[in-house]
């Protein structure tokens, strides 16, 4: 503990005598200044900066973290385009007159979306009132899934500002719809996948959820709710979430497995097969 101490004595004080060097009385000390030759040294900037807080001659001029990112995000842009994207961004994080200021994560987002669009249309435009709705609809076809929408949602949200600050005539993505991500339907496994699987389950309760789930494409849900007044044995009939569907020959074999288990259990009235 005693020689942690004096190790952290040690940086500060060679860390003081580096920033103090030529220091008169007057000046002050900026972060900028402070910051790079520290770090080179492997010194802690925050402790040093702390005394300096402490003698009133420290002035903290870095850059915000909103800045930095900011001017990285739009490198690469036309200028034209990056200075109006510039005013659009700042917008979405502190609001405006007809609208909320955004979250962080989604003023992130928005920006992060709409770049590569912005950098395709850099090549050949220098303003946004140049874009028109046919180059957004040949980006839009080189889009799929999360990605189109996503990229149109920031996109129309650009647009949509520039129209009402007067910077473009026409919103070039207006009456693009956004639409929505179509879902695969579940699908049952395969006999050989079904097979494979409740070999490697080691309880009859989670062979027979598994067969419900991969035989019948039930969903953990439904299958949770299932009574035994559900299952029609003699009949080979099984209803779930409303719906009534045969038995098949791996699920009978294993929900009368599950029965025998748990009347061996002692448990002859149960309520749910979860």
């Amino acid at each position: 503990m005693v020689e942690t101490a004096l190790r952290i004595r040690f940086a500060l004080n060679r860390g003081l005598a580096i920033v103090v060097t030529g220091y008169t009385e007057g000046d002050v000390i900026r972060h900028s200044e402070i910051f790079t030759p520290l770090r080179a040294l492997d010194l802690r900037v925050g402790r040093v900066i702390t005394v300096l807080e402490e003698m009133g001659i420290f002035l903290d001029d870095k850059e915000p973290f909103f800045e930095q990112w900011l001017v990285e995000r739009l490198e690469g842009i036309a200028p034209g385009i990056a200075a109006e994207t510039d005013r659009w961004t700042r917008v979405l994080r502190d609001g405006g007159p007809r609208s909320l200021p955004r979250q962080r994560a989604t003023v992130r987002l928005y920006l992060n979306r709409a770049r590569p669009a912005l950098l395709t249309w850099s090549n050949r435009y220098d303003h946004l009132r140049e874009v028109t709705r046919e180059d957004v609809r040949a980006h839009e076809k080189t889009l799929h899934g999360h990605h189109r929408m996503d990229e149109l949602v920031a996109l129309r949200s650009l647009f949509a500002w520039a129209k009402r600050s007067g910077l473009i005539f026409r919103n070039p993505t207006s009456r693009i719809k956004v639409g929505q991500i179509e879902y695969s339907v579940l699908q049952p496994l395969a006999p050989d996948q079904i097979g494979r699987s409740v070999a490697a389950a080691t309880t009859p309760a989670t062979r027979l959820v598994l067969a419900l789930a991969a035989v019948h494409a039930d969903r953990v849900a439904q299958i949770a709710t299932v009574m035994l007044d559900d299952i029609d044995i003699g009949n080979r009939r099984l209803t779930i979430a409303g719906r009534v569907r045969p038995l098949d020959d791996l699920t009978l074999k294993l929900l009368l497995d599950w029965l025998d288990t748990g009347a061996s259990a002692g448990r002859t009235q149960p309520t749910s097969t979860c």
